[in-house]
């Protein structure tokens, strides 16, 4: 199916930029890909309103409130001070946020709200998109 052909290829792709990585720049980008993207979707649950009146997405968009936001980018802020100082990660941490939410913007077009599926889907690209950027840079 189209889905476990997507999941192999984001794993491949995963496995490549972190092969590609060397150093210190790997580690960073081990710890800000995951984080990154995850604080996304929690600016995506905040931002966005559920799809479904029952399912996985409705049981954390509209129920996740700017606190919970303001919680995550506490966990997010020494990452961003660490990279502030390097302006392509500072970039990054501009585009991929931006990214996310056009993508929530599309998707919610589309299908009148997001699902889990749609929160999953947003994680696994940020992440993927967060690699790639790093990759590009480094």
């Amino acid at each position: 199916s189209f889905g476990s052909v997507a999941l192999a290829l984001t794993l491949i792709l995963k496995l490549t930029f972190l092969e590609i990585l060397t150093g210190s720049s790997r580690y960073l980008a081990l710890l800000a890909a995951p984080v990154l993207s995850r604080w996304t979707v929690v600016m995506l649950a905040v931002l966005f309103k559920p799809a479904r009146r029952q399912g996985f997405g409705r049981q954390i968009i509209g129920r996740v409130y700017f606190s919970e936001l303001a919680l995550a980018t506490t966990f997010l802020l020494p990452l961003a001070l660490i990279f502030a100082f390097w302006f392509p990660w500072a970039l990054l941490l501009f585009l991929l946020p931006l990214f996310s939410y056009l993508l929530a913007l599309y998707l919610q077009r589309q299908f009148s709200g997001l699902t889990g599926d749609h929160l999953g889907f947003s994680l696994e690209v940020q992440e993927t998109l967060c690699w790639l950027m790093i990759g590009l840079v480094l």
